[in-house]
């Protein structure tokens, strides 16, 4: 099991997401991947969006990189 920084707010499964989301997968390729729906992957977008106040996906991405949460 990956863990996250000490200072990440948001869940291993959410980083999870967000490493697709930098690679630029949508919520649709990113539900294939990791054996979830569409609709749930979405869920995650949104509710790590709504923890770290990103005003959307990419932002979103591109907050966990800056920070260091993701690779």
């Amino acid at each position: 099991m990956t863990t996250t920084p000490e200072n990440c707010p948001l869940t291993v499964r959410e980083i999870e997401i967000v490493k697709h989301l930098a690679d630029g997968d949508t919520a649709k390729a990113i539900g294939r991947k990791i054996g979830l729906t569409e609709f749930s992957v979405a869920m995650y977008i949104k509710t790590a969006r709504r923890i770290t106040q990103a005003k959307n996906a990419p932002h979103l991405a591109a907050m966990a990189l800056r920070k260091g949460w993701i690779e």
